[in-house]
């Protein structure tokens, strides 16, 4: 039973990465890419094996694992970004109670 769970989980945390990896490519290339809808395979019959995206039409698309890999990148430039910033944060507050200028 709980293999059945971690599995449904893990699915479900694909998609999500997925998904969002499919509005940062819809955001950051302004339309001169797209991604792969998930319910269709294109990559099996378009690109290499393995690849994380191809051009077809003259038109760059990402694949369904190159959505979850951006997915993926995204939070982890989000965490240590956010850690940054909470260490920056913390250091001033230290530094205020002290009497020091931040």
């Amino acid at each position: 039973m709980a293999e059945i769970i971690t599995a449904f989980v893990w699915e479900l945390l694909e998609l999500f990465l997925a998904i969002t990896g499919q509005f940062l490519v819809w955001a950051l290339s302004l339309g001169r890419w797209r991604s792969e809808s998930l319910r269709e395979n294109e990559s099996r019959v378009f690109a290499a094996a393995g690849a994380l995206s191809f051009v077809r039409e003259g038109q760059r698309v990402i694949t369904s694992t190159g959505l979850v890999f951006a997915g993926l990148a995204f939070f982890h430039i989000a965490r240590f970004s956010r850690a940054g910033l909470c260490s920056k944060a913390l250091t001033a507050l230290n530094r205020t109670r002290n009497g020091m200028p931040p």
